[in-house]
């Protein structure tokens, strides 16, 4: 079973919610995409983000991690295409005691992108108790409007930009709306 909860949050509120998350808890974020060698790009800390509070294309999920305990050890996929081209992935499925964090953040001045945390092996108790971290972690710093958590950051400049719940394109009608 899948769980999941959704945040907007800036560079500034996910630095003050996963660094007090990190004082107790080690991780280690995986970038989630396609590499040309497994020398993949892993993270100790939130801190260690160069695009922290960026949304680079506008769209929920453009930017992905794989998150799990810093003792575990990362399985890949290594796929070879019929041009000879080989590739490495790293997913969940092969990873089952992590989840995928998908920071969100600023697409220009005017938008701000949410975030999500999510499971695909809930039942996992790692995994679980991992979730539950994350989920604590937000819910201790943030504000929950319709079950979506707010970095205060965020929630300051709530009225100010668009809130995306889709991507750049989405019609007006799919902002989050704070009433």
């Amino acid at each position: 079973m899948t769980r999941r909860f959704f945040f907007f949050a800036t560079k500034k509120d996910l630095l003050e919610i996963l660094t007090e998350m990190e004082k107790t808890t080690n991780v280690q974020y995986i970038k989630y995409e396609r590499y040309n060698n497994p020398d993949f790009i892993i993270h100790k800390s939130i801190t260690e983000f160069e695009d922290l509070g960026i949304s680079k294309y506008g769209e929920q999920r453009d930017s992905m991690y794989l998150v799990m305990d810093s003792t575990e050890t990362i399985v890949s996929e290594k796929k070879q295409f019929s041009t000879g081209e080989i590739v490495y992935h790293v997913y969940p499925v092969n990873n089952k005691h992590s989840l995928i964090f998908s920071p969100g953040g600023f697409y220009g001045s005017e938008l701000l992108v949410h975030g999500e945390i999510v499971t695909t092996y809930y039942e996992d108790k790692k995994t679980e108790e991992l979730y539950k971290t994350f989920k604590k972690a937000f819910s201790k710093k943030c504000k929950r409007i319709h079950n979506w958590y707010f970095g205060k950051e965020a929630l300051s400049v709530a009225k100010d930009v668009r809130l995306i719940t889709v991507g750049k394109n989405q019609p007006k009608s799919n902002d989050f709306i704070i009433d």
